[in-house]
């Protein structure tokens, strides 16, 4: 009885444990694949990864860009990854919209080579807004924050605007 019933034990729990490291072995060569995708590939642009010189190479360009589209007496900053920060003194709320949309078109425009390839990139705004020095600069850098990703989440390649507070001096956060 005992050998009987190893053996149906076998013929059952054998086929279970092959059909289980089949699938163990499909799942790892499907994350070695993704591994290798996302060793090559960067999910920023989507283009083929060309290490940290490029990206390096990029922001540096797309920094330049920014200052020379703002005034002198604006500020353009990177302020860590892919985002910059740029303040922006006595523009009034009226000229806002076009100002910003004039920047985030030249983003889309701006050609960026590195390695003989060329391709462009899209910027996401998130601002805010206010009047004399009530905030810290702190809590205006984490609304223009908190508006990059309501931009980002809308689709990216726009901008939002964080509405509590009346404009005055205006403070932008950019991911590209």
């Amino acid at each position: 009885m005992a050998l009987a019933l190893s053996a149906l034990v076998t013929a059952i729990v054998a086929p279970l444990v092959t059909w289980q490291l089949v699938n163990m072995v499909f799942r790892i060569h499907q994350l070695q694949r993704d591994l290798r995708q996302l060793a090559t590939f960067d999910a920023l642009p989507g283009l083929l990864n060309l290490g940290h010189g490029a990206g390096a190479h990029v922001l540096k360009s797309f920094g330049r860009m920014l200052s020379d589209l703002v005034r002198g007496s604006d500020v353009v900053g990177r302020i860590g990854g892919e985002e910059f920060l740029i303040c922006l003194y006595g523009v009034s709320p009226e000229a806002l919209a076009d100002y910003y949309d004039k920047l985030i078109h030249a983003a889309r425009l701006q050609p960026y080579f590195y390695a003989g390839q060329r391709f462009h990139v899209t910027a996401s705004v998130g601002a805010t807004h206010f009047k004399g020095t009530h905030l810290a600069l702190g809590q205006l850098i984490q609304q223009a924050d908190e508006t990059l990703y309501q931009a980002k989440r809308a689709g990216r390649d726009q901008w939002r605007m964080y509405t509590a507070v009346k404009p005055s001096k205006h403070a932008l956060s950019w991911e590209i």
